[in-house]
């Protein structure tokens, strides 16, 4: 089952902002422990946003 574009698309602008959010934290903010993890310590977290965001909810 897929969600309807009224309710993924704001879903999916959700992820492109934690995403850029994520960029600059990391970056320019210099935040830790988020600046300091390696790719594969954020990959766990970022899926089960992205599954959490994009996964059509219970019937």
């Amino acid at each position: 089952m897929h969600l309807r574009v009224g309710v993924a698309l704001p879903r999916a602008e959700l992820l492109v902002a934690l995403g850029v959010g994520v960029a600059v934290v990391r970056s320019a903010v210099g935040l830790r422990p988020l600046a300091d993890a390696a790719p594969e310590d954020l990959l766990g977290p970022l899926r089960d946003v992205v599954e959490a965001l994009l996964e059509p909810p219970p019937k």
